[in-house]
């Protein structure tokens, strides 16, 4: 059976934003990491995400994951820049 695919790139506002969502997410296993995969890379301001799973379920499952978890971080981090 051919996997199933999805790539993004994500842009952020600084390489430090970038770099700290990366790390705060690679760390992340897939939820079905049976059926799934992730690869992330970070450049420069943006990170891209390659995602393969077995079928389209676990592709959007996956990849709405790893978006939930992106949207969190950055909302974490932007909280706590306003702090200063």
């Amino acid at each position: 059976m051919r996997p199933f695919n999805s790539e993004l790139e994500i842009p952020f506002l600084t390489e430090e934003i970038a770099r700290i969502v990366y790390r705060s997410i690679e760390v992340d296993e897939s939820l079905n990491s049976q059926r799934s995969r992730k690869t992330l890379q970070v450049k420069g301001r943006t990170i891209r995400v390659k995602v393969s799973a077995t079928d389209a379920r676990a592709l959007r499952s996956s990849t709405v994951g790893i978006i939930d978890s992106i949207v969190l971080v950055c909302e974490t981090v932007e909280r706590f820049d306003s702090d200063k």
